[in-house]
């Protein structure tokens, strides 16, 4: 163990491998119903096994990916015991607090085949948000722990092509994640052409049979829905009653009529069942009305981009939906936006879509965007351009928009993702590759760090730039790696989480970026008097940044009794004394670098 002598603390003695003396603390009156905080079901929002899935990325980067979880929330800054060993023992007890929100914490053994114990990261879950935080500790927490060992699985097939899934069983948990609305407004009897039926027989085929919607999860609103009077048109002066059954299984695929209360109910009635990470298919054929851009539905009634804005806006964030729209003026749509959205659309606000005949054919770019699905993977139009296996949401709308320019069609396709990478991402069989930067979550002035990506088609590497942003600085770079460092200019300042790096490519005319936000930005060294030190009363705390470790603490004045150590935060039995005192604390960046902050305290 290398020992370092702090320059204002002769006695103290700390190792940069984090094997700090926290004086022996007695966990003997440890009990894990000591930590459990009640608290209200109806305040939590995010289940245990959302939890896991928002931390999955982070446990995918440990071998054998073990985690588990906690049986109880931890309660806002909650002191946490933890050992090497996980389990209460004879080996004393370290602390560290939880973040200043209830949480599911998520323990990831660093390697599950050590007997003794070992470093463990910790994933703090908020409840109500979904944000993270991470703690690295030298060990793991003692807690009520999820015995269950959730395991993430990784699959190292290559994915299959989608043109063989039609005879493909899907599973259960793949299947039950993938939702589907298909909408015919229809408009009225004399407008309601076959081929919007066309249209919504060709996509519900090709995901119950292709890509293995459970039936169950598709709900399809058409014209007059279930009533037996004539609604279609056939042709010139002939109609029928528009059939209920799209694949000829004799039950009725075609449920509720195209009125805009059915489609409210429809979308609350999946947005109650749909689970962390579902997928929504949201498809519409028939007719819109240029230049105003609403959507027609049954008995002209219309729906515009703000009903359907507000409707999506009920859903949780960590779902993915996916708008489709063949309707002319259907471009207007592209005002609705979230994070989590992808809108499609087959012209602009003020342009009109066509179909291929009137009666007996389909809307041309509602049939590209489907065949984009199973088309095979080569020739001038391929649905997966960047050979990846998988055909995105965005290949998908490049694959219908070439098609439609290709006949010279006066429509111009549009898209719109408030995410770029968002609609590149992930497709409709609800698999997600998003491209990732990879490398350290902490930079210093002192040291340099390397960046790599995955994820980026290559096709588009001879494009990539680096970009080091807030206080960075790119010290070299190629097309496939960056190294980085620290660029913390402040005098007063020893950390600073305003920091990414950034990879910006360019595919298919679209710029991209593949942002890794640093968690924190360090320059280490001594400083006076700059006020990072807080508190009165006996508690005081030192600003805190991601990473730090081995706090010690000392007071000048004799009087003072520090009663803790090793936490950013710290207890003092006040003596008779004079009004303010000098109060130190040293402490490490996460490069073993030597931080000294000195404040005057009252």
């Amino acid at each position: 163990m290398r020992r370092i002598i702090l320059p204002l603390f002769a006695f103290f003695i700390i190792s940069c491998a984090k094997e700090v003396d926290f004086n022996g603390m007695d966990n003997s009156s440890y009990s894990s119903e000591d930590l459990v905080l009640s608290v209200e079901e109806s305040k939590v929002n995010i289940s245990k096994e959302e939890a896991l899935k928002i931390a999955e990325d982070i446990v995918s980067q440990f071998p054998d990916r073990w985690a588990d979880i906690s049986n109880n929330i931890v309660p806002a800054n909650s002191e946490l015991q933890y050992n090497i060993l996980g389990f209460k023992s004879e080996i004393p007890c370290k602390t560290v607090m939880s973040p200043n929100f209830d949480s599911w914490l998520i323990r990831i053994e660093s390697d599950p085949l050590i007997n003794g114990g070992g470093p463990a990261m910790h994933v703090f879950v908020n409840v109500k948000t979904g944000e993270i935080e991470k703690k690295l500790l030298d060990g793991a927490v003692l807690y009520d722990w999820d015995e269950s060992r959730y395991t993430f699985v990784e699959n190292n097939a290559q994915p299959e092509s989608i043109s063989t899934l039609s005879n493909t069983v899907q599973s259960v948990s793949s299947a039950s994640k993938k939702w589907a609305v298909i909408v015919n407004g229809g408009g009225e009897k004399s407008k309601n052409y076959q081929r919007y039926w066309n249209d919504c027989q060709d996509i519900y085929i090709k995901l119950t049979q292709n890509l293995g919607y459970p039936k169950s999860h598709i709900y399809c609103l058409c014209s007059d829905g279930t009533n037996s009077a004539a609604d279609r048109k056939i042709g010139p002066s002939t109609y029928d009653s528009s059939p209920l059954d799209f694949d000829g299984d004799g039950t009725n695929d075609i449920q509720y009529s195209a009125k805009k209360n059915n489609l409210k109910d429809v979308l609350a009635t999946i947005r109650n069942n749909m689970g962390y990470g579902d997928e929504l298919l949201l498809y519409f054929t028939g007719h819109g009305t240029n230049p105003y851009g609403e959507y027609v539905m049954w008995n002209s009634e219309v729906m515009d981009y703000v009903f359907l804005q507000t409707e999506l806006n009920k859903f949780s964030q960590f779902t993915k939906i996916d708008v489709v729209m063949g309707q002319c003026g259907s471009g207007k749509f592209t005002i609705v936006h979230g994070d989590n959205i992808t809108v499609s659309t087959a012209c602009s606000a003020d342009e009109n879509s066509h179909g291929n005949t009137i009666y007996n054919g389909y809307e041309y770019f509602l049939h590209y965007w489907a065949e984009a699905l199973t088309s095979s993977s080569s020739g001038t139009f391929n649905p997966d351009p960047d050979g990846n296996g998988y055909r995105s949401i965005r290949e998908q709308f490049l694959y219908a928009q070439g098609k439609i320019q290709s006949l010279s069609l006066a429509e111009t396709p549009k898209y719109r993702s408030y995410k770029p990478l968002f609609g590149f991402g992930h497709d409709l069989l609800n698999n997600e590759f998003y491209p990732y930067v990879s490398g350290s979550d902490y930079l210093s002035n002192n040291n340099n760090c390397n960046y790599t990506y995955s994820g980026i088609p290559s096709s588009a590497i001879s494009s990539v730039q680096w970009i080091a942003s807030g206080y960075t600085t790119l010290v070299s770079s190629n097309t496939s790696s960056a190294t980085v460092r620290g660029n913390l200019t402040i005098s007063s300042e020893y950390a600073s989480t305003n920091g990414s790096v950034t990879a910006r490519f360019t595919y298919n005319g679209e710029t991209y970026d593949v942002i890794k936000n640093i968690d924190s930005i360090w320059k280490p060294g001594s400083y006076m008097g700059y006020q990072h030190i807080f508190g009165n009363n006996g508690l005081y705390h030192v600003t805190e940044y991601q990473g730090g470790y081995g706090y010690y603490w000392q007071s000048d004045n004799p009087s003072w009794n520090v009663l803790s150590q090793g936490s950013s935060e710290v207890s003092v039995l006040e003596g008779s004394a004079s009004a303010s005192v000098n109060l130190t604390v040293g402490f490490f960046t996460p490069f073993g670098e030597m931080v000294i902050v000195t404040d005057r305290v009252n």
